[in-house]
């Protein structure tokens, strides 16, 4: 079984900034990319995209 891997960036000049890769079926993962937002007193999601595994064949 696999878990998420979570990266997490806190810069003194812009929000902090979190990506989450998330396992998803087959093999691939869901990249996630968040923003802390202190207004909203929570992380709020600014993209998403499948991250497909690569698979090489030998002949």
């Amino acid at each position: 079984m696999r878990e998420e891997i979570l990266i997490t960036e806190r810069r003194p000049e812009a929000p902090t900034r979190r990506i989450v890769y998330e396992p998803a079926p087959a093999g691939n993962y869901w990249r996630y990319e968040e923003l802390w937002r202190e207004a909203k007193s929570g992380w709020h999601q600014v993209g998403c995209e499948e991250l497909v595994a690569r698979v090489e064949v030998s002949r």
